[in-house]
């Protein structure tokens, strides 16, 4: 868990919460990686993503479940990148984030810029049904 008392690990955690995206890292049956970028939650040493369910990512993630997510660090005046390497789950609750406040509300700054709206459209958010757990994570930073 990290501590917000040590200033290089609040650093961390100030980019996990206040990020709008990072790129998810799953590897291929061939072994070749897939990137893509996607929102996400970290809550509770864990972070949570939503996903089309039947992606490439979660194809991947049913075949291995070890993943990456990297924040990049350009445009900022310092650079700080944060990646973590953990376990993705594929779980079924929350069905979408619309049902999940500590998720919604994250994006409701991203809903207003791209929807005009506070949440993004029912019919929109449907689409990712698919939810992700990342566990175990190990989280490392370079700057």
């Amino acid at each position: 868990m990290l501590d917000r008392a040590d200033p290089l690990q609040a650093k961390i955690l100030e980019r996990l919460e206040k990020e709008e995206y990072g790129f998810f890292i799953t590897v291929r049956p061939d072994g070749r990686p897939h990137a893509v970028p996607v929102c996400f939650l970290y809550e509770h040493d864990s972070i949570l993503i939503f996903s089309v369910p039947d992606s490439v990512k979660v194809r991947n993630i049913r075949g291995n479940p070890r993943v990456c997510l990297a924040l990049e660090s350009f445009g900022f005046a310092e650079y700080f990148s944060v990646v973590i390497d953990g376990i993705a789950e594929l779980v079924d609750e929350p069905t979408n984030w619309l049902q999940y406040p500590p998720y919604d509300s994250k994006y409701l700054p991203l809903s207003q810029r791209i929807f005009g709206s506070d949440h993004v459209p029912e019919e929109y958010a449907a689409q990712f049904s698919q939810a992700i757990r990342m566990t175990q994570l190990k989280i490392r930073h370079d700057n």
